[in-house]
């Protein structure tokens, strides 16, 4: 039988709960507040939304879209979600420990995000590695609720941390292996950061692709699940960090934050849940011995 966690382990596992959610949702209120999202992948499926529409409208297909009310909707859902994301985060600020209230907003802000993840899948051809892809960002503040309101075992709670890593670990490498084609940005952050050249750069990839796939199997494993999550949390920290890093330009300093701080930002978790499973792993092992 496990031992009961120490108040300081607990305070520390909150801790970065918190940042890891804290982050999510600043990048994902400032990409909302200046930055489209693909809302158009979804209104413009007539196959799917022709009936709501009709429903809540009154109006056929093509009325629809013709109408002011279409553009409304392509404009105004984001800025709601950029509100929701920004109170959550400015809540999250105040959170002094998991006993405090307030925490339906990390659940709405789950829903925003699981919301957001299916309009890129949508608008990425309903490629399965696209949505599964987020599912670190989208399950951090699902984590922090389902810990702040201690209504999951420490153990499930690890569960449900661990799949959300191998999923965002999957949907990574399913790109960098080569499964689907490969994105252009991949290749030209790795061609900026390192001195490779295209088929260099693919290789490497590749490669990396192959190590996701292997994190993502291997962190069940007890004897291997610590080396494989320090590696998941040091590369979800550089491929995060790529963004900025390949994009900056010294010449457009602003410019280029303006645009990319946020695509580093809101990836955060992708190190931070590996690293708090690594330290958490680290407890257990200790409570045990």
């Amino acid at each position: 039988m496990l031992k009961p966690d120490s108040d300081q382990q607990t305070h520390w596992i909150f801790a970065i709960l918190k940042l890891s959610v804290f982050t999510v949702l600043v990048g994902r209120a400032y990409h909302h507040f200046f930055f489209d999202i693909p809302l158009s992948s979804l209104l413009w499926d007539q196959s799917l939304m022709s009936g709501p529409v009709k429903l809540l409208t009154g109006l056929n297909w093509e009325d629809f879209a013709r109408s002011q009310l279409a553009e409304d909707v392509l404009k105004y859902p984001r800025y709601v979600l950029c509100a929701l994301y920004a109170s959550t985060a400015f809540f999250l600020f105040f959170k002094k420990n998991r006993k405090q209230k307030g925490d339906f907003l990390l659940l709405l802000s789950t829903f925003g995000l699981v919301f957001l993840a299916f309009l890129n899948y949508k608008d990425h051809f309903a490629v399965n590695g696209q949505f599964v892809e987020y599912a670190l960002q989208f399950g951090s503040p699902l984590f922090l609720y389902l810990f702040s309101r201690k209504s999951i075992s420490r153990e499930r709670l690890v569960l449900l941390m661990k799949i959300a890593v191998s999923l965002t670990f999957i949907g990574h490498g399913l790109y960098a292996f080569g499964f689907y084609p490969v994105p252009v940005k991949f290749i030209e952050m790795t061609c900026i950061i390192f001195p490779m050249d295209e088929s260099m750069a693919k290789t490497f990839l590749r490669a990396a692709g192959a190590l996701d796939f292997i994190v993502a199997i291997g962190i069940y494993w007890r004897k291997a699940e610590k080396p494989l999550l320090l590696y998941a949390a040091v590369w979800g920290g550089l491929t995060a960090m790529a963004r900025i890093t390949a994009y900056f330009s010294l010449q457009f300093p602003m410019e280029t934050i303006h645009q990319y701080w946020f695509e580093s930002f809101l990836r955060l978790p992708h190190m931070l849940i590996p690293l708090l499973l690594f330290q958490m792993a680290r407890f257990s092992e200790k409570r045990t011995t």
